[in-house]
Parts: C-alpha cells; structure tokens; sequence
C-alpha cells in the first residue's frame, strides 16, 4: 500500500484490518479492496459528480466516445510517454480514471513499474474497474484530488485525463498534486479543454436547451471554464514547475466530434454516428498539418500539458 496520510489533518495513519485511521481519530475503511478517503465535508458539486460518474459507468465510452481514433490517439499519446519513462520502482497516480480507461491502455502495454494508484471521486466507479482489472500491482482508492491522502513526494507520474477542470478550486488541487510528486516527477493533464471553445459549447447548448436533454453532463462541466495556454504557464511558475510541452488537441477534430455529439442528441438517435477508421486518421493528419501555422495552438478545442516537477 502506498505510503498515506489522513485527507482532514495530514497526520500518519495507521492500518488495523479494515480500518484505516489518525491520532485525531479521523477514520477511514477499506472495503472489497478499495480504500475510501472521501471527506464528509466534500463540496456539492464533487459530490454531484460522483453520483453522475457512478450513473454513466456502463456506457462511459459509448458516451464520450473514448474508443474513436479522434480520442483513443490522444489518449495513447499520454500513455505511450509514461510507459517510455517508467521503471520497475516506477510510482504512478492516476486522478479521475474514470472507468479505467487509460489504466487498461497502460497495462496492456506491458510496461515496467512498481506501484500504479488508480483513484477517482466515484467509489462505484472505482469497484467498477476493480472488477474488470488483474495486476497485484494496482491500487485502487476512492479520493478528492483537493485532499490527496498520500505522502509528500511520493510518486514519479501523476496524472490526470480530461479531469483538471472538474476540480472545484484548480489552484488548491494543483498544490496538492504538487506536494505528492517525487522531485523530477512527471505531472500530466490530458486533453483539457480550451476556455473559448468550452463557452462557445455552453452557448450552443444554452440555444438549444429545448432540443437537448435536461442532464447531458456532470456538475463538474457545468461548473468549469475551461483553460487558456497562458493559464498552464502560470500554474507551472506557481508551483515551482518545468512546463515541458503544452500540446494542442483537434482544431478539425473537434468540430466533427461535437458536431456528431449534437446531431445524436438533437435527432434523439439510439446509437452515436461512427466515422469510418480512416475518415478519422485522415482529420488527425489535417489537424496536425493546420498546427505549423503560427498562432493555430490557440485555437485548439483541448490541450495535453507536461511538467516536470523542479
């Protein structure tokens, strides 16, 4: 088990069968595998979001569409760097897996590592992934990534997939990724969305209201604003972080998957509208041409974001 300290007061907690606990009493449980630090005190929107994860775990990819080329390329991207630079002692953590998504393309990469803590907000999304994943070497831990119960400087990759702007106070949840990175440590957020584009999809939605459904997102999406570039530079200059790349993803892309997005949700069809493999491939390779021209990255839909910790 991971070396862990309590999410309320940051004193050392201590394992007895079960029961996980602090000398200030607060106290914590292990059930069927899966340790549970959620705080009583977790704010509103969190909480909704853990109810909705919990809700859509059964079609999560059908509903992000995780498995089309326009997304899966992306995601394997993240991947592919952190199985390249991980070890046997390598300690990672993933914040927000969701339904295990990226957990499952890491591990089918046969990579090399020590420790892999898989955590979300959602312990039925948690106890979902638990099921369907086999590796002595995963743990797995129900968290709020604004009260992280791990120690400091524990991990070599932290990282997190289009969650970043679920978090209900961006700054604090950096801090305390921050604190639970190893110096050189590697901390990625992946295919976050771009400010712009995230309120033009929030007007768009806002004039179609009577033409979409009542619930089509999470707390969390309705809360954020999204990032600009100048936002991770920031983050990485407040925190004592290398900003090693800031990559642009879809400027094409992203028009095809939200305009599908909406032509499901608008025609009320059963099934979302699947491009052929090809067809995708070739608006990747449309994207990355458009991304030469100067000044295009700020036009991006999403970003992937690399650090290093100093």
């Amino acid at each position: 088990m991971a070396n862990l300290v309590c999410p309320e007061c940051g004193s050392d907690i201590t394992k007895e069968d079960s029961k996980l606990y602090c000398k200030n009493n607060h106290v914590f449980y292990i059930n069927n595998g899966i340790c549970e630090f959620l705080s009583k005190s977790l704010h509103n929107i969190t909480q909704d979001d853990a109810a909705y994860h919990a809700n859509c775990k059964e079609d999560w990819i059908e509903f992000t569409q995780s498995d089309s080329l326009r997304n899966l390329y992306f995601h394997k991207k993240i991947i592919e760097f952190i199985v390249k630079a991980s070890a046997s002692d390598t300690e990672i953590l993933e914040i927000g897996g969701g339904v295990g998504f990226d957990l499952e393309l890491f591990l089918s990469s046969n990579p090399r590592f020590y420790k892999y803590c898989f955590s979300e907000i959602s312990s039925e999304m948690v106890k979902f992934v638990k099921i369907k994943t086999n590796d002595a070497r995963v743990e797995y831990y129900t968290i709020d990534a604004h009260r992280i119960p791990f120690k400091a400087e524990t991990f070599d990759f932290i990282y997190m997939v289009a969650a970043l702007h679920h978090l209900v106070n961006v700054e604090s949840g950096m801090r305390e990724i921050v604190r639970v990175a190893k110096k050189g440590a590697y901390i990625i957020f992946g295919i976050e969305p771009n400010r712009m584009f995230f309120y033009f999809l929030k007007s768009i939605k806002k004039a179609l209201a009577g033409l979409l459904p009542k619930k089509d997102h999470s707390a969390g999406d309705e809360h954020a604003e999204g990032f600009v570039i100048k936002d991770f530079v920031n983050f990485g200059e407040d925190c004592g972080l290398e900003l090693i790349k800031v990559e642009p993803v879809w400027i094409i892309c992203g028009f095809i998957h939200y305009g599908l997005e909406l032509i499901f949700k608008v025609l009320k069809l059963k099934t979302r509208v699947r491009l052929p493999f090809i067809i995708e491939k070739m608006f990747i390779f449309i994207d990355k041409l458009l991304f030469f021209i100067p000044g295009s990255k700020y036009l991006a839909w999403h970003y992937t974001v690399i650090y290093r910790k100093s």
